[in-house]
């Protein structure tokens, strides 16, 4: 009997394994809480007049820039056998909807286009176009995106301008299932 047990509890682990490598994109589907944070590797060059009206000129290469942390509502919505769409409501602020590709327990981002805040020193908050890619892996409730910035953008600030183009990103985003 217990040999009997043992090997129907063996074979319903290898039919589990076997419908993950058919329907993964399902593993991650759900309503979660997320928070988005990192920072971004940029040069940079700026032109602009102080407050007390002397003039600024900065050239940096590689400077690291903190990201404006996004937090809101995310869902994960399944859309093939290996495909999903996640939809991100930004506290406060824009809705981004991405594809994504599962491929075994790993999401793969479908690059997309969106609007970053990055907190740029002595010129306060700077709004750029990136193309965002990267994966993500669930551990337990918990999604885990490791995810890539690229872009640059020539901008007018209040009394200049700046050109920013970025090198290099350490992006995550933590999204918890909600109950």
């Amino acid at each position: 009997m217990k040999y009997i047990l043992k090997t129907v509890a063996l074979f319903a682990a290898a039919l589990s394994l076997a419908a993950c490598g058919r329907e993964c994109a399902g593993l991650f589907g759900g309503s979660y809480s997320f928070k988005t944070s990192g920072t971004v590797t940029a040069d940079l060059k700026a032109d602009f007049t102080r407050a007390d009206g002397t003039a600024v000129q900065l050239d940096t290469t590689g400077m690291e820039i903190a990201l404006v942390t996004e937090q809101g509502q995310m869902n994960i919505l399944k859309d093939s056998r290996d495909a999903v769409v996640v939809t991100m409501n930004v506290l406060g602020g824009d809705v981004k909807v991405f594809n994504a590709y599962a491929d075994g327990d790993v999401l793969t981002v479908e690059p997309f286009r969106t609007r970053v805040k990055l907190n740029v020193g002595r010129i306060g908050q700077l709004e750029i176009p990136v193309t965002v890619s990267g994966t993500a892996e669930r551990l337990g409730d918990v999604v885990i995106w490791e995810l890539e910035y690229e872009g640059d953008a020539k901008t007018v600030l209040p009394d200049g301008s700046a050109e920013i183009g970025i090198s290099d990103s350490e992006v995550k985003c933590v999204a918890r299932e909600n109950d």
